[in-house]
C-alpha cells in the first residue's frame, strides 16, 4: 500500500500457500511480484521489445529466488522493469511470473517479442505456454560453456558465432549475451542477503538511485545519438572508408567490402549482411552508401538519420523522465484492512556455513586461472610487501616491515625448509 501511494498504478501481485483451513487468520507467504510503475512507462519509451530473464539465489536466511526481467535503453545499458521474490526456480514459478508480465506489457498470446535468458529450469515451457509466437535467445556466452566440455578451440568457437550473428530478429537489438542479468545481479547481491522485505527495499532504492545516476550522464551528453551508440556508429564508419560503391540507377547500390560484396537497398533500410537490419543501425556498406549519395548530390542526410529513433538521446530521455517516487519507514506504512495476516515461509536451516558466492564450473575457473593467453598468478609463490619474503603476504606476516629488505629472523622463519610458510 505505501509502495503504491508513492507510485501510483504500481504492480503488486502477492500469492500464497494453499490453506486447508479456510478459517484460518494467518496464510504462508509464497511468492510477490513487483513492477514499478515508472519503469513500466519507461520502458515503453525505450521502443526495445527485448526482454532478458534471470534467477537469483537468496543469500540470507530465508530461501528463495530473486527472479527479474530486464530490458535495454537507448545506451544500451540495462533497464529494469520487474522484478519478484518466488519460492523456486521452476515451470509454475516462471509461468506466474510471465503471466504477470504480460498483463503490465498489454502483451497478447502472439506477440513477436523478443526474450533472452540462460535456460534457466521451467524457463522454456513457460515462454512456450505464456508467449508461442514469441522469440526466444539463448545466451550465447553459456551455450560455449557447455560445448566446450566437449568442443574446444578457436575453430568451434568461431562457428558458433558465425551461425549466432548469420541471422535476423524482431527486436531492434543484436544482443546475444544475456549480461543486463548478470550486471543487476552483481548490483543487488548485498540485498538478496537481506529478509524478504529488507531484499524488497534494497531493490527498490537501487532502480531509485540508478535513474538519478543515468540523469546525470545525459546532462553531459550532446548530438543526435547517445554516447555508446555514437562510439559504436564512428567504429563502422572507420570501416566504411574501406568499402567500394556502385549505383545500379534505383534505390540499391553494390558494395564491396573487406569481406565481400553486398546489396543495399536505402528505400527499405536494409542490408545482405543484415546487420542493419538487425541491429538498427546502419552497417559499414549503408554508410558508404550514404556517402556516395551526397557526392552525386542526391538529397541524403547524415548517417545518424539512417539510425533506429530508439538509439536517439532524446528517445533515452524521455525513459528516464520517469522517477521512482520514495517512500516513508516502516512505522508509517498504513495498516492493511486484509483480515488475514502473512507469515514468513518455512525454512529448513542447512548444515554448514551458509555459501554466499556463487558455484563456479571447471569452464569458469580454467578461463579465470588463463588471461590473454598467460597464465595467472593465482595459485603461485606470493611475496610479502612488509617484508618482501616470499611464501606468505603481508597479513599473514609476523615481522616488521623494514627498508629494502627483511630481517633475519624472518628470513629463517620462511626460507629454512618452507615448512614454516605452510603453517603460516
Amino acid at each position: 500500500m505505501e509502495l503504491q501511494s508513492a507510485n501510483p498504478d504500481t504492480t503488486v501481485h502477492i500469492e500464497v500457500e494453499p490453506e486447508p483451513n479456510p478459517d484460518s487468520p494467518t496464510r504462508v507467504f509464497k511468492r510477490i511480484y513487483i513492477c514499478l510503475d515508472p519503469l513500466k512507462l519507461g520502458f515503453k519509451e525505450c521502443g526495445r521489445d527485448i526482454l532478458g530473464l534471470d534467477g537469483a539465489f537468496l543469500k540470507g536466511s530465508q530461501q528463495g529466488q530473486v527472479l527479474v526481467a530486464v530490458g535495454l535503453d537507448s545506451n544500451n545499458g540495462l533497464y529494469p522493469l520487474a522484478y519478484a521474490i518466488a519460492e523456486a526456480e521452476n515451470k509454475d514459478s516462471w509461468t506466474w511470473f510471465l503471466e504477470c508480465l504480460k498483463d503490465d506489457l498489454a502483451l497478447q498470446n502472439n506477440s513477436r517479442f523478443t526474450f533472452i535468458s540462460d535456460r534457466q529450469k521451467g524457463l522454456i515451457p513457460a515462454l512456450e505456454k505464456v508467449f508461442p509466437a514469441a522469440e526466444h535467445r539463448f545466451c550465447l556466452r553459456h551455450i560455449h560453456q557447455n560445448m566446450k566440455l566437449k568442443w574446444r578451440g578457436k575453430g568451434f568457437k568461431d562457428c558458433l558465432w558465425a551461425c549466432a550473428t548469420a541471422r535476423t530478429g524482431w527486436a531492434q537489438s543484436d544482443v546475444l549475451l544475456n549480461n543486463m542479468c548478470e550486471v543487476l545481479n552483481a548490483k543487488t547481491v548485498e540485498g538478496r542477503e537481506k529478509p524478504i522485505i529488507s531484499c524488497l527495499e534494497f531493490l527498490r532504492e537501487y532502480l531509485m538511485k540508478r535513474i538519478v545516476n543515468v540523469m546525470k550522464v545525459q546532462h553531459q551528453c550532446k548530438g543526435p545519438l547517445t554516447p555508446k551508440i555514437t562510439e559504436i556508429l564512428d567504429e563502422i564508419k572507420k570501416a566504411a572508408a574501406q568499402c567500394t560503391v556502385k549505383w545500379c540507377g534505383d534505390s540499391r547500390w553494390q558494395v564491396q567490402g573487406t569481406l565481400g560484396q553486398y546489396v543495399v537497398n536505402v528505400e527499405q533500410k536494409v542490408c545482405t549482411c543484415r546487420r542493419w537490419e538487425f541491429s538498427g543501425i546502419p552497417c559499414k556498406h549503408a554508410v558508404a552508401v550514404n556517402w556516395d549519395m551526397a557526392a552525386h548530390k542526391q538529397q541524403v542526410g547524415p548517417p545518424e538519420d539512417w539510425v533506429h529513433p530508439c538509439y536517439y538521446l532524446d528517445t533515452w530521455k524521455k525513459a528516464y523522465a520517469y522517477k521512482v517516487g520514495p517512500i516513508n519507514g516502516p512505522k508509517l506504512w498504513p495498516i492493511s484492512l486484509v483480515p488475514t495476516t502473512l507469515t514468513p515461509p518455512l525454512h529448513h536451516k542447512q548444515a554448514g556455513r551458509p555459501k554466499k558466492k556463487r558455484r563456479r564450473d571447471q569452464v569458469e575457473i580454467e578461463d579465470a586461472m588463463e588471461k590473454k593467453g598467460k597464465l595467472t598468478k593465482k595459485d603461485g609463490t606470493v611475496t610479502c610487501k612488509k617484508c618482501n619474503v616470499k611464501g606468505h603476504n603481508s597479513r599473514s606476516c609476523k615481522g616488521k616491515a623494514t627498508e629494502g629488505g627483511s630481517t633475519n629472523d624472518e628470513v629463517a622463519a620462511v626460507g629454512s625448509a618452507g615448512g614454516s610458510a605452510a603453517e603460516e
